[in-house]
């Protein structure tokens, strides 16, 4: 294994095009000391020949199921924990990376041995100039993760309570001493769940500014315009279960109380939002994340 090797995860579930776009960008990079790992997530159409014919090189691993995005990088963990990566980058397949996004990240992780996970800015892919995230901020109030929408010097690191599974590079050891995302929340918040491991002692977390990707942002959860909206309305039912779950799990009983204070009218007046529109499966879902998330807890 060459030194400092970083192993590139993407999981695919029905974005061909979007995942060829991108690995037609990684393969553009000027570093070449990577090796990509690519998990078909049960794609209704079989993307194996049309990826291992365009990129022999990438390593294909395909899943019968969709097993979501938190265990879909999970069979990709599993697939590497022989190989002793130095550093492991979880990077959506809807992306985009600049020429140079690479060298940047794993500098920030040489130079500075605290530092447990690193991600680039990222920018979206159709206002190229405005930033989609820059990083994340937990507000203990709302109970709730913020993004960061901006960065004040390019050539300083700026510390982190939480990177975006979007496109976040950790430290090889510590992935395998705390382990991948939480296989109960299938996708959203989970990389805020990993990132407080990886946070446990503070300032183990940064956005790198000089390192650049794009997003094309939501691929995989809109749909076609109907009269639920063209957003998938289990996005509704992920968003307040495992937020409740990340609340439970790493806020403190009285800041729970606060949060029960500004949660339960939002989740009311959300439902009331879906009542007006006629959006009852949204409504349904909402109220099941709701309840699940109280309900039930993660490990």
């Amino acid at each position: 294994m060459n030194v400092n090797k970083t192993a590139i995860l993407l999981v695919n579930w029905n974005g061909l095009q979007d995942t060829l776009d991108c690995l037609d960008s990684l393969y553009g990079c000027q570093e070449d000391n990577f090796e990509i790992f690519l998990v078909d997530n049960g794609s209704a159409i079989s993307p194996k020949e049309t990826i291992t014919n365009r990129y022999p090189k990438v390593h294909y691993i395909a899943s019968k199921v969709n097993l979501g995005f938190a265990a879909g990088n999970n069979l990709a963990i599993a697939t590497i924990a022989d190989l002793d990566f130095t550093y492991v980058l979880f990077l959506n397949n809807d992306t985009l990376v600049s020429p140079h996004f690479l060298r940047p990240l794993v500098q920030a992780l040489e130079h500075n041995q605290e530092l447990n996970a690193v991600q680039p800015c990222i920018y979206y892919a159709h206002q190229p100039k405005q930033i989609w995230s820059a990083g994340g901020k937990w507000n203990k109030w709302l109970g709730d993760s913020l993004t960061i929408k901006v960065f004040s010097n390019q050539n300083k690191l700026c510390y982190r309570d939480w990177l975006t599974g979007c496109a976040m590079m950790v430290r090889g050891t510590a992935l395998k001493q705390l382990g991948g995302f939480n296989p109960q929340f299938f996708a959203y918040y989970e990389d805020v769940e990993l990132s407080f491991r990886l946070n446990e002692k503070h300032n183990q977390l940064a956005l790198v500014p000089d390192s650049v990707i794009w997003h094309k942002v939501g691929g995989s959860v809109h749909t076609l315009k109907n009269k639920e909206g063209n957003l998938s309305p289990m996005v509704h039912f992920w968003n307040w279960r495992n937020r409740i779950w990340v609340m439970k799990k790493y806020q403190s009983n009285l800041w729970l109380l606060i949060n029960g204070v500004i949660l339960v009218p939002q989740f009311l007046l959300t439902c009331l939002y879906f009542v007006t529109r006629g959006r009852w499966n949204k409504l349904k879902l909402t109220y099941k994340g709701f309840r699940d998330g109280i309900r039930y807890s993660i490990n």
